[in-house]
């Protein structure tokens, strides 16, 4: 018996380590990530807000101009002043907070579960294709799912154990989560609908007075956002992208299916789904499945109060439902809101990875006592191959050219060329890497801009003005014998319907006016210039933004 502490340590020290060497993994992954390509149009347009010369500015813009509330902003900035600033610092920041998952997740597991699911849930975070492809962004998409895990975890065990420290450490963490995203919002609706779920598994006796406690805490969360609630309200009505139509019964059930295989297949493999991870996704869930019919079959056989930590088997399935109903009512109210506004689901959706992974780690740890022990194993092995196979894809794929095409551009360019770059948006990464000291034009701006606006979008695609004075622009270029160089993104540089412009008319839709005034644009120049020479970018098509430049010469 002497011996049982001492081999409890041992077995401390051995996940302890195999921890530390998984933190240090998931660090490397998400870096390769990282710096495998400039950073996309999103990445920019958040540092061009940074930038700003105040902190009071930087609150202002985010209120009338953008969608997010300040907590990461503010953290970039002052992690940015604090080390000297740069590009390659603010990736530092985004890398080393998506990397603190892992431990996280090693916690939570071990917490709420045992140490086994605790290495099962570092293991999966550390390996997980769209954590690390959110995560090495310079977004709140690698700080946000540490925040609702944090979140979440607290919720559950204040609710199972009690304790003030426990509810003010839920208060926290959840504030956090709702001033860095208003996604937070998506996963707070998820933790009441938890907390409900727990709450009638506890005897009566306490029920009310842990309503009490829940009912108080959350009075104190809103107080506290209280100071950011106008904004998140203006926001909300007046932010975010175009809603995903539904107008018919069909629509409804379509999107439902899409929301819950984006969901799927986005845990498994990321954001590149292709063939083989359709299937691969379809495996997975086949085991899932049929290891969850396997264990309704054995339930009546399966000891009661077993655990590695002597946890009542009570406790450990309480946790497990209530995760799983956090991830429903967030899945469900994302779903929902995209009908009114597009949430972005696989971005959106990401939030919950740390809990996903939570859950199928408890699950997992919990079949050696169901005799379902190969299942779990083989399980757990083919989903750690996929992450694998999801990783090297998303590691070798770049996800922008903006760095790439602006040097092509700058190595040649002239100096009494004119650039024009449409639509304006992608000017935040394509002005981090060019250093051109020619004339500019980010379209519909009349010059180079300082800053992405994304307020009065509809106005600014549907205004001729602008594609007015660009063609006047271009006509005066001809005729001095200026060459023009015309960056856009591959997909604007489609053709589009004149079906698809009156639908965009009718819903208020901005992104295919923006593609109709890229092809206005170039039907411009092709008259004036004639048929302009392709720039050839070299590599793989990157994830996001697929820059293409064409050089229009008065010969």
């Amino acid at each position: 018996m002497a011996n049982v502490p001492v081999e409890a340590s041992l077995k401390r020290s051995r996940d302890f380590a195999f921890v530390g060497v998984l933190c240090i993994a998931g660090l490397i992954i998400r870096a390769v990530i990282a710096f495998n390509s400039g950073l996309s149009a999103d990445e920019g347009s958040f540092l061009q807000v940074v930038d700003l010369p105040s902190w009071r500015e930087i609150v202002g813009f985010l209120r009338l101009h953008e969608s997010h509330p300040p907590v990461f902003y503010f953290l970039v900035r002052w992690w940015m002043a604090f080390t000297g600033g740069g590009v390659n610092g603010a990736l530092w920041l985004a890398i080393v907070n998506s990397a603190v998952i892992v431990p996280a997740s090693y916690a939570a597991g071990r917490s709420l579960y045992s140490p086994r699911a605790g290495v099962v849930a570092a293991t999966l975070t550390a390996f997980s294709p769209a954590l690390s492809e959110y995560g090495a962004q310079v977004r709140p998409y690698g700080l946000l799912p540490l925040l609702a895990l944090a979140s979440c975890y607290w919720m559950i065990s204040a609710i199972q154990r009690g304790g003030f420290s426990r509810w003010a450490m839920y208060a926290v963490a959840t504030l956090l989560m709702l001033y860095t995203h208003n996604w937070g919002w998506v996963v707070a609706v998820g933790e009441h609908c938890g907390a409900i779920s727990l709450m009638i598994s506890i005897p009566q006796g306490k029920r009310f007075s842990l309503l009490k406690r829940w009912v108080g805490v959350w009075l104190v969360i809103l107080t506290v956002f209280s100071v950011w609630a106008g904004t998140f309200l203006y926001q909300v009505s007046h932010a975010g992208h175009s809603a995903i139509v539904v107008s018919r019964p069909l629509d409804a059930v379509v999107l439902v299916l899409f929301g819950i295989y984006q969901f799927a297949a986005t845990m498994v493999s990321g954001t590149l789904i292709h063939g083989r991870m359709v299937a691969l996704t379809g495996a997975i869930f086949a085991v899932i499945a049929a290891s969850i019919f396997f264990f309704i079959a054995r339930r009546r056989e399966m000891p009661i109060g077993a655990g590695e930590r002597g946890k009542g088997s009570r406790e450990n399935e309480s946790a497990s439902r209530a995760i799983a109903v956090i991830i429903f009512g967030a899945l469900t109210t994302a779903i929902i809101l995209s009908t009114r506004s597009n949430l972005l689901l696989p971005r959106c959706l990401n939030t919950l990875g740390p809990l996903a992974i939570l859950f199928v780690a408890g699950w997992l740890a919990s079949q050696r006592l169901t005799g379902a022990r190969p299942i779990a194993v083989g399980f757990g092995a083919g989903l750690v191959a996929v992450s694998l196979v999801s990783l090297y894809e998303v590691a070798r794929t770049p996800r922008s050219n903006a760095r790439e095409v602006a040097s092509i551009i700058d190595a040649a360019a002239a100096p009494n060329d004119l650039l024009i770059l449409a639509p304006e948006w992608y000017a935040a990464s394509f002005n981090l890497y060019s250093r051109l000291p020619v004339e500019q034009i980010d379209f519909p701006y009349s010059g180079k801009t300082r800053i992405t606006d994304f307020a009065n979008v509809w106005m600014r695609v549907t205004d001729s003005a602008p594609l007015v004075a660009i063609e006047r622009k271009i006509v005066e270029a001809r005729r001095e014998n200026r060459r023009v160089w015309f960056v856009s993104e591959r997909h604007y540089l489609e053709r589009i319907s004149q079906q698809a412009v009156a639908n965009a008319a009718s819903l208020h839709e901005p992104a295919p006016f923006s593609v109709l005034r890229v092809n206005q644009i170039r039907d411009i120049l092709v008259r004036e210039y004639g048929r302009g020479d392709s720039i050839a970018v070299t590599g793989m098509r990157p994830r996001y933004d697929y820059l293409r430049a064409h050089l229009f010469s008065p010969n």
